[in-house]
């Protein structure tokens, strides 16, 4: 586990974690657990903060298990990754539209466009264009 006793985050802990599912899947590449455990080392390098981590594993689960039930989840969070912690917004924007193409009917496209739309805005910018919106609305 990778919490300790009062709930707190053992980095150690997480990056060994880590550590050996990267190890298993290295070693047991045809493993039916190995995209699972590519996919949790993912998201738990974005748990420790390493968004470029994360991204290769995302990616490698992407490449390596397309099949994979969570490869959507891959492609969304390499999008939210690359726009929210790492600021690269023509990779987001890739990512955004890679996973809108891919998956035009499933829940979260209309948050990928959204994003996609608002890339790059700050908090500030989409709360004064939505309160804009609203006023402009109850004008008419």
């Amino acid at each position: 586990e990778s919490f300790g006793q009062n709930g707190e985050f053992n980095k150690t802990k997480a990056l060994a974690l880590v550590n050996n599912y990267v190890i298993f899947v290295k070693e047991n590449p045809d493993d039916e657990r190995s995209a699972s455990f590519l996919f949790k080392a993912g998201d738990i390098s974005m748990g420790l903060e390493n968004a470029e981590l994360a991204i290769s594993y995302f990616d490698q689960v992407i490449e390596d298990y397309p099949d994979f039930e969570k490869v959507l989840y891959c492609m969304f969070l390499k999008g939210f990754l690359y726009e929210n912690t790492l600021k690269y917004l023509d990779n987001a924007s890739k990512a955004y539209k890679t996973f809108i193409k891919e998956y035009p009917d499933h829940d979260m496209t209309e948050a990928a466009k959204f994003s996609l739309q608002n890339l790059g805005k700050s908090p500030e910018e989409l709360i004064k264009e939505f309160e804009d919106q609203n006023a402009t609305q109850d004008e008419n």
